[in-house]
């Protein structure tokens, strides 16, 4: 069975009750453990850094859009921060030198390899980025 949610995230209280709102997902069966756990990482990071670097208002918002399914789940984020493509930005490699003083990037290292495909539009002044994460 499909089933649609929608929220709107200005902070940290509400990106935590986005959080819970997976859980409760995952303990209804709409999504596979796994996929909870990958989704909430992949929500913190990417809402953190929308938050945090979107539009630097604190007016800034960004509305999420998770549609589940067979066990996995489409999310589709909109915000009208600065244009970024999450899924083109390739960080300087990491070595053992500077690893301890990276501070960015790594995050969105983990988002791509958590994601099953994503994709990423401008529109309207609109970013837009699609997630599938599947069972």
């Amino acid at each position: 069975m499909k089933s649609r949610y929608v929220f709107t995230i200005r902070n940290a209280t509400q990106l935590r009750a986005l959080t819970k709102a997976v859980d409760e997902m995952e303990s209804q069966a709409q999504i596979d453990k796994t996929v909870a756990v990958d989704l909430k990482i992949i929500l913190d990071e990417l809402l953190s850094n929308a938050l945090q670097y979107g539009s630097g208002s604190a007016s800034s918002s960004a509305e999420v859009v998770l549609t589940t399914q067979g066990g996995g789940v489409e999310v589709e984020i909109t915000n009208d921060g600065i244009a970024f493509d999450p899924t083109t930005y390739r960080p300087e490699p990491l070595t053992t030198e500077t690893a301890s003083e990276r501070t960015g990037a790594l995050g969105l290292l983990f988002v791509r390899n958590l994601v099953t495909d994503w994709h990423y539009s401008r529109q309207g002044g609109l970013n837009r980025l699609v997630i599938r994460r599947m069972a």
